[in-house]
Parts: structure tokens; sequence; C-alpha cells
């Protein structure tokens, strides 16, 4: 399983942080795909290990998630922003945590869609992230409105 960091040098160069660099992580290989995921979000918010930090960094916080759950092909990954900070974020921040979520979600084949939520709502997940509204991620880089 992977856990995508930005990297720490594309934070101050001015290079797109939102490109994500995939750093494997063991998983018990009899884990089902809600397990695995779960696992990598835990894993995006705990951070870079020490050794990984002099070169990536994650937008999330330990003890950020609420819940990872899938029905049918939606992940939906369950945040307490408050936690971070991040409950009204720079768009900055927004991209960046975006960009991670769906890559964490997505690498798994049978995640067709990611559902972001705040405290439960997908909706105040949007207004956070000033997007406005509720937004689902498609797997094929695009979004579709949320309930």
């Amino acid at each position: 399983m992977l856990v995508y960091f930005a990297c720490k040098p594309d934070l101050n160069t001015g290079k797109d942080p939102r490109s994500a660099v995939g750093l494997a992580r063991h998983v018990d290989p009899g884990a089902d795909t809600r397990q695995r995921l779960q696992r990598a979000v835990v894993e995006y918010l705990e951070g870079p290990s020490r050794s990984e930090r002099r070169n990536f960094v994650s937008v999330g916080q330990p003890g950020m998630l609420n819940s990872v759950r899938l029905d049918g092909e939606r992940a939906i990954i369950d945040l307490d922003l408050t936690r971070a900070g991040l409950q009204s974020t720079t768009s900055a921040q927004s991209d960046v945590l975006w960009a991670h979520l769906t890559a964490l979600a997505f690498q798994f084949p049978e995640v067709t869609y990611m559902e972001p939520r705040f405290n439960g709502s997908c909706r105040d997940f949007g207004m956070a992230v000033q997007a406005g509204e509720c937004l689902v991620a498609t797997r094929d880089g695009g979004y579709v409105p949320g309930k």
C-alpha cells in the first residue's frame, strides 16, 4: 500500500505541491480494501517517518480520522478538520488535502469515487476547503456533486 506526501522542496520552490509522492507502507496481506484504505489514511495523517520528514510533508494531523468506509465503489473518508486547525483552509492547503485524499483512495482499483466529509458532512468539508458545496472525486480526475 502507498501513502502519499508532498515534497517539502516543492512547497518552497513554487512547484505544484499537489503532485504527491507515494511511499510504501506494510499492510496485512489479508486486509480488505476498507482496512487497507483506513491504514493508508491513518499513515498519511501520522505524517512522514522521521527519516522522510526531511523531504516530505502531510497536511493532516494525527487523530483527525473519524472513519473510513466503503459504500459500493465509493470511499467515504470522514475527518475532523478542527483537530488540525483546517476547519477553514487556504486554497493551497485545500488543493493538497484533496489531491492526497484522492490519491490514497484511488490506489485501490475497487474505488471509483472518493467522498470526503468533515465530521459526517460532505457539504461541511466542501465549505471548509473552499469548494462551496459537497463534491465527490471521480477516478477520472473530475468530481460530481454529492449530497
